[in-house]
């Protein structure tokens, strides 16, 4: 929790990203390592887009914030939710192209008992 809470400080002392070339993070699904594939073919992650936030650390390196809902699919053909995270991502940019370094998954509970 304290690298957690460094760096969250300083993504607070650098601001928000807002170079023009950032909306492709934002369009990027929040991803938890390698559990970003659902066991359940019916399952599915989804971002919520107004939680998504994006706050720099350097020019090459930014913190992405944000909030995804696991939904399932029931019988009826609708969609459930039955959990929630927030996720926070570590991104560098590397020969131009932006990749994750680390991710922490916090909070991360069911919505239904």
């Amino acid at each position: 929790m304290p690298m957690l809470a460094l760096l969250l400080l300083c993504a607070g002392a650098f601001g928000h990203a807002t170079s023009a070339d950032e909306p492709v993070l934002v369009d990027l699904p929040l991803q938890s390592g390698s559990s970003t594939r659902v066991a359940q073919p019916a399952m599915q992650r989804e971002l919520e887009p107004a939680s998504l936030r994006l706050f720099h650390l350097r020019q090459d390196r930014l913190l992405r914030v944000g909030q995804q809902c696991l939904s399932q699919e029931l019988a009826d053909g609708h969609r459930e939710i039955v959990g929630e995270a927030r996720i926070i991502q570590l991104w560098e940019r590397i020969d131009g192209h932006w990749r994750i370094r680390r991710t922490l998954v916090i909070d991360h509970r069911a919505t239904r008992t």
